[in-house]
């Protein structure tokens, strides 16, 4: 009888272990397919960053080659004048004057009479306001 007991405890052991490490693979399991996941959606997306750092870094190196050829574009090839004329230059080689930061910040004519006016119109409504506050 206790023979039978140890093999029915031995059984019982044996399953209990294989239901753990039933347990273990499926969580095991679980965790790769939310890692693969993961890789699936992460993947592309560092793909395109790093083609679009790419383009962005080769854009900016032809857009600075291109300013440097038409600030110093010289007679030797001929199409100084159409650089020239592309670049916004007059036709004796000097650039236009270029805006000054202060121009660039002023505000424009229209905004400023508008926002004058709007003032105005602030400062009558809340005149009107305290006066039906009073009553």
């Amino acid at each position: 009888m206790e023979e039978l007991e140890l093999l029915l405890a031995q059984k019982k052991q044996k399953s209990e272990g294989q239901e753990g490490l039933l347990r273990m693979i499926a969580g095991t399991l679980a965790y790769f397919k939310v890692a693969s996941k993961r890789v699936i959606d992460e993947v592309p997306l560092h793909l395109k960053h790093f083609l679009l750092r790419r383009y962005c870094k080769e854009l900016d190196e032809l857009l600075v080659k291109r300013a440097a050829a038409a600030s110093t574009h010289g007679v030797a090839d001929g199409t100084a004048l159409e650089e020239a004329a592309a670049a916004g230059e007059d036709e004796v080689g000097e650039a236009p004057q270029q805006p000054t930061a202060e121009q660039l910040m002023a505000e424009d004519a229209s905004t400023a009479e508008l926002r004058a006016h709007l003032q105005r119109q602030l400062k009558q409504l809340q005149k009107v306001r305290k006066i039906l506050e009073s009553f």
